[in-house]
């Protein structure tokens, strides 16, 4: 029985900074390689799926709502 693993994967760009033309490449790529779902932060959430839309692409979208983009304040004493 033959397994296609790279379709249980998620791929991922989560950082708060970068550009419309990375979001491009991790869709074609997603699209390329027929993995799962792309999961993003939720800036680029509407850019990646008009950008979807337009290829016909319709793979799953994740937006990262919990990802701490920085360290949680910590109380001392």
């Amino acid at each position: 029985m033959e397994v296609n693993i790279i379709g249980l994967i998620d791929n991922t760009y989560l950082r708060p900074y970068g550009s419309t033309r990375e979001i491009e490449a991790l869709i074609e790529d997603t699209a390329k390689y027929g993995a799962y779902s792309i999961t993003i932060n939720p800036i680029f959430l509407r850019y990646a799926r008009e950008y979807m839309s337009r290829k016909g692409y319709n793979f799953k979208v994740v937006a990262w709502l919990t990802f701490h983009l920085a360290p949680a304040p910590r109380r001392l004493g």
